[in-house]
């Protein structure tokens, strides 16, 4: 009887005991000391755009808390990110208002005893809004989805000293990462020589170039809002003028809005098993896939081809010479060097390495969708306007 009261005693003991352990939304325990749980906190609550305003209010007191006292880089670096992420809400007159967000358990990548690298992804799910005279009006539903490579170190604790990441502030300040699914600044990816590197980071990005710079963008994109011209309804008509250079005696086909509306509303933040995905290197496959999903035929002769997995279906420039050269079958289109002309499923490059297509057109900020690395929103509150090659896909020959 005294050991069946013991055991009863031991169990409430126990059961009380796990009841007390700390445990985070991700199933990760939230002791600090944990490294894991540490770096997923350190997203959440500094690095992130989409910190909430009592972890901005508690930001300085989070850096101490989370980053190494040896890291006066990243600790710069994080104070410049989000300084520029509040100068470019201001400077377009908009916010991000965050509807969702969802984190992977994080990767290990490389470790020690006193270094660790991990890797965590994270999708985020917004509504853009613009803050006008008349009140809030949503510009876009958007997302984003984020890669975060964190490296931390064994101090007393363990402490981060180093990150890396695609999402869109760290877009601005280092444009290469930004058609990156694994962001890779200039560093090389070891934790044992970043450390030594570190100090360079912030002397790889002009805070006070990229801010004169958004802020004529922004000015640019506010007053076309405030005039009217950028609203709900989209104005996606090609005149028909944008087609007098194409022969007439041959059949063309229009390309349809409404189905590549839908393939990407469906695919631009994950991949179509009925195509072969290239890992970090997906943007012109998902834009020819869009271009399919309207109607446009394959092309799989000829000088110029587009099919999967042709260079002209699946490399930037290849896609981009297909389009301005096709007159035989397929889509065709010619440039344009008004974003305002664009519609839905006509392409975009970027630096000549990054395609993008559009999902609503009718302003000079048009909503696009990308893959490598996925993200769905206003063209230029991620790529800006400058290095872009802009192609209307006017039909298709069968």
């Amino acid at each position: 009887m005294r050991r069946i009261r013991n055991q009863i005693l031991l169990t409430l003991l126990l059961t009380v005991s796990l009841s007390l352990i700390p445990v985070c939304s991700n199933g990760l325990e939230s002791n600090s000391k944990k490294p894991e749980s540490l770096a997923l906190n350190f997203i959440k609550h500094v690095y992130s755009d989409f910190r909430s305003e009592d972890d901005n209010k508690n930001f300085d007191r989070n850096v101490t808390k989370y980053v190494s006292n040896n890291s006066d880089s990243l600790t710069q670096l994080l104070k410049d990110k989000k300084d520029l992420k509040s100068f470019d809400d201001k400077a377009f007159s908009s916010k991000e208002v965050l509807k969702s967000q969802h984190y992977s358990t994080p990767i290990v990548l490389k470790s020690n005893s006193n270094y660790l690298t991990l890797q965590i992804d994270a999708e985020y799910m917004y509504d853009e809004m613009f803050v006008g005279k008349n009140g809030n009006k949503k510009v876009s539903d958007s997302g984003i989805v984020v890669t975060y490579i964190v490296y931390l170190i064994k101090e007393d604790d363990w402490k981060v000293y180093g990150v890396q990441s695609n999402d869109l502030t760290a877009g601005l300040m280092f444009p290469e990462v930004a058609s990156q699914d694994v962001p890779t600044y200039p560093e090389i990816f070891d934790p044992y020589k970043m450390r030594s590197k570190a100090k360079s980071t912030a002397q790889q990005y002009n805070l006070k170039s990229i801010k004169s710079e958004r802020t004529i963008i922004g000015k640019e994109d506010i007053d076309e809002r405030q005039s009217g011209i950028f609203n709900d309804e989209y104005s996606e008509t090609k005149k028909s003028s944008d087609f007098t250079a194409y022969a007439t005696s041959k059949k063309c086909g229009k390309q349809k809005a409404g189905p590549m509306r839908a393939y990407q509303d469906r695919w631009w933040k994950k991949y179509n098993p009925k195509y072969k995905y290239y890992k970090g290197n997906d943007c012109a496959n998902y834009v020819s896939q869009v271009l399919h999903s309207g109607g446009a035929p394959f092309r799989k002769s000829g000088q110029f081809k587009w099919f999967p997995y042709d260079y002209g279906w699946i490399n930037v420039i290849g896609l981009r010479d297909f389009l301005l050269n096709n007159t035989i079958k397929g889509p065709f289109g010619k440039k344009t060097n008004k974003l305002s002309k664009l519609t839905c499923g006509d392409l975009i490059v970027w630096r000549n390495k990054h395609a993008i297509t559009v999902y609503k057109g009718g302003s000079s900020n048009p909503i696009i969708t990308s893959h490598t690395a996925h993200y769905k929103g206003t063209l230029k509150k991620k790529y800006g306007t400058s290095n872009l090659t802009k192609i209307m896909v006017l039909e298709y020959y069968y």
